[in-house]
């Protein structure tokens, strides 16, 4: 059974061809005219589904998994402090705000360790 997935090419987007597998719908890659699979992608830090084709890599992400990427991204979102970075002599430095520090039990004058991770620093008890 083969569904259209987007508009044709011409008009800007991609025409994508897809089958039923077990009872799922299996796009086709537009390019390499392959099944594609179902592949975990992140955006910052907000992981979700979509299909990537296994030969040349072409993605494609339908409405509803595209749904479910900004309903987790506007919870992350919800979990999220804005806060200001400020000079303090020749460093920078930030406010924790008292409800994060409440939750984590950090108290003024406390240490604590600062590592380096690939989407931002994590701050851990000494």
């Amino acid at each position: 059974m083969l569904g259209v997935w987007g508009i044709k090419k011409e008009m800007g987007e991609f025409m994508v061809n897809s089958r039923v597998n077990r009872g799922k719908k299996i796009p086709e890659c537009w390019k390499c005219r392959v099944d594609m699979e179902l592949y975990e992608d992140e955006i910052d830090g907000v992981k979700f589904n979509t299909w990537r084709c296994p030969r040349c890599g072409e993605s494609i992400t339908t409405l509803p998994q595209l749904h479910e990427l900004a309903t987790k991204y506007r919870e992350e979102r919800k979990k999220m402090f804005k806060v200001t970075v400020s000079e303090w002599g020749g460093n920078v430095g930030i406010r924790i705000p008292r409800e994060l520090a409440e939750k984590y039990s950090i108290d003024v004058g406390e240490k604590v360790l600062l590592l380096e991770e690939e989407q931002g620093i994590k701050m851990m008890p000494e």
